[in-house]
C-alpha cells in the first residue's frame, strides 16, 4: 500500500485584506497539522482558511493567530 493512500484531501483559501478569496489550492496532507504547515507554505502572504471536505479546520491571520470559526460564520455574528 502506498503511503499517500492515507492522506486526506484539503482545500486552502487565501483571503485578501477585503475578506474575499484571492486564490485557492487543493492539496493532500496526512492530518490537520500537516495541512496547516502546507497551507502556510502555499499562501504565506495572506490570511488562510483550511477545509477538509465540508469540515472547517481553521483560519489563520497573517500574524499567525488561529481561529476555529469560519469567516462566513464569524462575519454573521
Amino acid at each position: 500500500m502506498l503511503e499517500y493512500e492515507h492522506y486526506l484531501e484539503y482545500k486552502l483559501y487565501c483571503i485578501g485584506d477585503d475578506g474575499q478569496c484571492v486564490k485557492s489550492h487543493d492539496f493532500m496532507a496526512a492530518d490537520d497539522l500537516a495541512a496547516l504547515d502546507r497551507a502556510r507554505e502555499l499562501c504565506h502572504e495572506y490570511e488562510i482558511e483550511i477545509w477538509q471536505g465540508t469540515n472547517f479546520i481553521t483560519r489563520v491571520a497573517k500574524n499567525g493567530t488561529a481561529s476555529t470559526i469560519p469567516a462566513q460564520e464569524r462575519d454573521r455574528a
